[in-house]
C-alpha cells in the first residue's frame, strides 16, 4: 500500500468514527468499559487512550481505573478459560506482562489464532471468528511493541499474523461474519487485492445499520487508523 492509499484510508477511518467518538466522554466510557471485565471494550478504549502505543503506557487520566481492572484474580481468570477469553486475554496482555500472547495462541502454527473445537467453546461461527479477528488485531499491536518484546519474538508475531491473514482472505466471508471491523488495517496493511477488498467489506459492514458505525465499532475505526498512522511513520 503506498502513501497516498495509507493517507486515504486514515482519512476515511478518522472521518467515519470521528462524529461518533467526539461528543462522548471518554472517561466516562472507559470506566463503563472496564466494569465490564469479559469485554473487549476496556482494553481497547484504554489502548486508544495511551499517549505511547508503542509502550503500551496507559494515559493518566485512565490509569487508576486500568489498574483496578486487571487485578491478579481477572489476570487467573483470564488464564483459566483462555478458549472463551482468548481475545480478551490477548488484549490485557498489551497492559500486563505478565500475560504473555503465546498462552492464548500458538505463534509457530498456521492458519487461524484460535481453534474453534477446542471445548466447544464458541457457540457460533459469528461469535468466534470476531473472537479470532479481535485477537489477530490485539496481536498486530504486540508484534509493534519493540520496548516489550524482543526482535525475534515479534519477527514470530508478524510472520503469524501474514499467515493468519491468509487463512482468513481464503476461509472467512466478511460480508456475514461480524459487522464489528476487527484488523481492518492489519487487512488493509497487508497489501493484496483480496486482503483490500476484506477490510473494504468489513467498513461496510460496520455501517449497515445506521449508515454510522456503532460506538465500539467507532474505537475500532480510531484504532486502526492510528495503527495505519504508525505503520506510515
Amino acid at each position: 500500500m503506498n502513501q497516498d492509499e495509507l493517507d486515504r484510508w486514515i482519512t476515511l477511518l478518522n472521518r467515519l468514527c470521528g462524529p461518533v467518538l467526539e461528543p462522548l466522554d471518554h472517561d466516562e466510557q472507559l470506566r463503563d468499559a472496564l466494569s465490564k471485565p469479559d469485554s473487549l471494550a476496556g482494553p481497547l478504549i484504554a489502548y486508544c487512550l495511551s499517549p505511547d502505543r508503542r509502550a503500551a503506557h496507559i494515559s493518566k487520566r485512565a490509569a487508576s481505573d486500568v489498574k483496578t481492572a486487571e487485578p491478579a484474580p481477572l489476570r487467573s481468570r483470564l488464564v483459566r478459560e483462555a478458549g472463551r477469553l482468548a481475545d480478551v486475554a490477548m488484549w490485557w496482555a498489551l497492559f500486563d506482562p505478565q500475560l504473555n500472547v503465546a498462552q492464548f495462541t500458538d505463534l509457530d502454527a498456521d492458519g487461524p489464532l484460535f481453534d474453534p473445537q477446542i471445548g466447544r467453546t464458541f457457540a457460533t461461527i459469528e461469535v468466534w471468528t470476531e473472537t479470532e479477528l479481535a485477537g489477530l488485531h490485539a496481536l498486530w499491536h504486540h508484534a509493534q511493541l519493540d520496548q516489550r518484546h524482543a526482535a525475534d519474538s515479534r519477527q514470530r508475531m508478524v510472520e503469524r499474523i501474514t499467515r493468519t491473514v491468509h487463512w482468513h482472505i481464503e476461509n472467512t466471508q466478511p460480508d456475514n461474519a461480524t459487522c464489528h471491523p476487527w484488523a481492518v488495517h492489519v487487512f488493509l496493511l497487508h497489501g493484496t487485492p483480496e486482503s483490500q477488498h476484506f477490510a473494504e467489506t468489513q467498513v461496510s459492514n460496520c455501517l449497515v445499520s445506521n449508515a454510522k458505525p456503532d460506538v465500539l465499532s467507532a474505537w475500532i475505526l480510531r484504532d486502526a487508523a492510528e495503527g495505519l498512522t504508525m505503520a506510515r511513520s
